[in-house]
């Protein structure tokens, strides 16, 4: 072994040189061992929080505070992804209308999730405070009040994903990258989409699955000039067993020049999806199946 060392001196040089430069490299994008030892002690101490490299998931509303006092500063500018979980039924969490505010102590967070709980409009519009923020999903929570989601001033927001979120009306505005919206489940109606103006020139996906949308609110997709995808399928139980839409309804965006496909899997009956075809051939997929007739029965509602 020294025999080899010392005829290949300059190989052993630049072997060590890579070596001190990966272990420089790994020290900037993982937590050194006095901070993993700080974080360990600190889930001891707040068992409802946890981390898993740079994401954290949790529940607590006073998160950045707690790692500042912890001496874990340095941490929070690594965070990029957050969950942030509760039990909106128990209605425990966000009632002081300032919780939300702390996202602003993870300069870097691009992915947000919030999950469970129950939210005000002004509480939820605080997740502005993310500025950098690309990602936000929403599920199972419940929007109070009038049921306006507000989504203001994130210059770098580009999806949003919402399930189970029943929204009322929307108020958006300064979003200049937002790519895609899906509100699926969110019993989102026309005048949700009325008030999409402020992204009809950016909206490229929108998805409305499940929604109280009709033929008149479908018109207005016509005023979204990049729009290339409307996510239409599974529409659930109605008093007629059929969607708030018609086939003629989605047949009036054939003009649209970017609209290459509409989602239409168990929406329609074979008929219609037949009607359409021959109407808008490219909104009718080999995927699009039709509501089965054992299924469409089960989509009507009962009598009061």
């Amino acid at each position: 072994m020294y025999a080899w060392i010392k005829r290949h001196p300059l190989l052993l040089c630049l072997s060590s040189l890579c070596l001190f430069v990966l272990i420089g490299l790994g020290s900037l994008f993982y937590p050194g061992y006095r901070e993993q030892a700080a974080l360990a002690a600190f889930q001891r101490n707040n068992p409802d929080i946890h981390f898993y490299n740079i994401t954290y998931e949790g529940s607590h509303p006073k998160i950045g505070r707690l790692l500042d006092e912890w001496g874990l500063q340095n941490y929070m500018n690594r965070v990029v992804k957050m969950s942030i979980t509760g039990d909106y039924a128990a209605g425990l969490l966000f009632k002081e209308e300032k919780n939300l505010e702390y996202l602003q102590a993870f300069p870097h967070l691009r992915d947000l999730t919030l999950m469970g709980l129950r939210l005000t409009p002004e509480e939820f519009s605080r997740v502005r405070f993310a500025h950098n923020l690309k990602i936000l999903r929403v599920e199972n929570c419940w929007l109070r009040d009038d049921g306006t989601m507000i989504l203001e001033n994130m210059p770098h927001l580009r999806s949003v994903h919402a399930n189970y979120f029943r929204i009322q009306h929307t108020r958006i505005s300064q979003l200049p990258r937002l790519r895609e919206l899906d509100l699926k489940n969110c019993g989102a109606g026309d005048t949700v989409l009325e008030s999409l103006d402020e992204i009809s020139d950016t909206l490229q996906i929108l998805g409305i699955a499940n929604s109280q949308v009709t033929d008149d609110g479908l018109r207005h997709l016509l005023d979204m000039k990049k729009l290339k995808f409307i996510d239409l399928r599974h529409t659930r139980r109605t008093e007629s067993g059929y969607p708030p839409y018609t086939w003629q309804g989605i047949a009036q965006l054939k003009d649209h020049h970017s609209l290459g496909g509409v989602g239409l899997r168990h929406t329609f009956d074979a008929d219609q999806l037949e009607q359409l075809k021959a109407v808008a051939p490219r909104f009718v997929t080999r995927w699009d199946d039709p509501v089965p007739p054992s299924m469409r029965k089960d989509r009507i509602l009962p009598q009061q």
